[in-house]
């Protein structure tokens, strides 16, 4: 009997992703953190019955797939979800910077996780690359990182989120194995800037 057909990866609906996550427009994000800020308001305004009735602290993320890993970041870092096109290589750059990309005219730079965390990249010609980025902006840096599939936006509360003492730039892991990303730590890692020296 054949061996039956790889399952078809479901592609994402890049243009209804892409008007839910378009802040490059400061406007637009100053819209969307207006209306966060009245949803936290409304939330602090309600009225506590009962010690039951209290609503956990949550973080809203969008979610990720890499490899192997299912990571996340706080939405309010994601600039934008865009499939990857004309990655452009960059001689000397580390591992975990396989190139750069053109959005709107900006140059950004692609980051892979997998090196950036001692993660090994499989090298068979069958597995599947990574063609998708999530855009990040956090210490006056914006960085795509790659993804093999975006997964959208949900809200965890902080209770379900357990501490993960072996991978630095984490805020923990969900019993979903969702690594949550400090993209803020991350970002401020001397690796970040080629050129840096460091130990």
């Amino acid at each position: 009997m054949p061996p039956s057909p790889k399952p078809k990866r479901q592609r994402v609906d890049w243009e209804a992703v892409w008007k839910g996550l378009n802040w490059d427009d400061d406007m637009r994000q100053a819209s969307a953190d207006d209306q966060r800020l009245r949803q936290r308001a409304e939330q602090y305004a309600a009225p506590i019955t009962a010690p039951d009735d209290l609503g956990e602290d949550a973080l809203t993320v969008l979610s990720f797939d890499l490899g192997a890993e299912t990571y996340s970041v706080d939405v309010a870092l994601v600039r934008g979800v865009r499939p990857l096109n004309r990655l452009v290589r960059v001689p000397g750059a580390p591992l975990f910077y396989p190139g750069v990309v053109n959005v709107r005219g900006k140059i950004i730079t692609v980051m892979d996780l997998r090196p950036f965390f001692g993660i090994p990249i499989p090298t068979d010609k069958e597995v599947i690359v990574p063609d998708e980025v999530v855009l990040v902006r956090a210490n006056h840096l914006e960085i795509a990182l790659l993804a093999h599939q975006v997964n959208g936006v949900q809200t965890i509360p902080r209770g379900a989120i357990h501490p993960l003492d072996n991978m630095r730039y984490t805020r923990g892991i969900t019993l979903e194995r969702m690594i949550m990303l400090d993209m803020e730590h991350l970002l401020a890692d001397d690796r970040i800037i080629v050129g840096t020296k460091h130990d």
